[in-house]
């Protein structure tokens, strides 16, 4: 049924970032595919927010409102349906940070809906997997290592099961998290990086890559640094783009808003963080 596009917003929430040009140019490339692929359908009026506030500035370039600033604007415009698809890896603490928050705001509107995060059940994480493998894996004599930022909380083992079948697809693909206990500063993150590299059993190229949707602090002060003090005895390459500016991950991101549309539940309570 065709929507009336001044009362229902898509929002495409965010965990945030400082807003540095690769971030504006990461959200913006991502916001622009979202709006270019359902511009001919009219369904909605479509934003920006952060999780939050205190990664917002007053960028020229992007003016972006932290999540709850965003739903109150909307409830005052007189908005009636709201879809909120997060670019957010893993359901984990941000996730739940975003369900307990649209919770409070569930019976403002007609009818509220929170998306699964990209990485959220086995279909999801092979689907990621097989284009990753697509993209980065053309190239077989190249070890491709994938920094993302991880964590303890249950939801982040949704990325073992994307490593797992990443590695299925390909040997050459491995799997760090930044965020692990062991690995809580910059020299013990090098030093498992440099333990990573050691392990390999080729001497093929490596290729560095940010599993991360933006070219943030994480990228610049571990994964740059971390390089810059690991020894290796064959090329390293850092790929310099975010995963928010490849067109396969827009494309991955716009399946999941379809699936969100077609979802008959009005707030996404997902067990899959729990």
């Amino acid at each position: 049924m065709q929507k009336n596009n001044q009362t229902t917003a898509l929002i495409l929430v965010h965990h945030g970032g400082k807003l540095t040009p690769e971030v504006i140019n990461g959200y913006t490339s991502l916001k622009n595919s979202v709006v270019n692929h359902f511009a001919r359908q009219n369904l909605f009026q479509i934003y920006d927010a952060f999780l939050n506030k205190r990664y917002i500035n007053n960028s020229e370039e992007l003016i972006t409102l932290d999540l709850e600033s965003l739903l109150e604007r909307l409830f005052q415009l007189g908005m009636q349906q709201v879809f909120i698809q997060p670019s957010l890896l893993v359901p984990g603490q941000q996730y739940q940070k975003l369900i307990e928050l649209v919770t409070v705001w569930q019976d403002k509107f007609t009818d509220i809906r929170v998306g699964n995060a990209l990485l959220s059940d086995l279909i999801s994480c092979q689907k990621l997997a097989g284009m990753m493998n697509n993209y980065f894996g053309k190239y077989p004599e190249v070890e491709n290592i994938l920094v993302a930022h991880g964590g303890v909380n249950h939801g982040n083992r949704w990325l073992e099961v994307f490593s797992f079948e990443l590695k299925r697809l390909n040997s050459c693909f491995h799997l760090v998290e930044l965020s692990r206990d062991e690995f809580a500063n910059l020299e013990s993150f090098s030093e498992h990086l440099q333990l990573k590299i050691n392990q390999l059993t080729t001497n093929f190229p490596i290729k560095i890559i940010s599993f991360m949707l933006i070219l943030g602090h994480h990228f610049y002060n571990d994964i740059v640094s971390s390089c810059q003090k690991i020894q290796v005895n064959t090329a390293i390459e850092i790929f310099p783009q975010s995963l928010s500016e490849l067109e396969f991950i827009h494309q991955f991101v716009i399946d999941k808003i379809c699936q969100l549309l077609s979802a008959k539940n009005s707030l996404n309570l997902l067990t899959q963080s729990k």
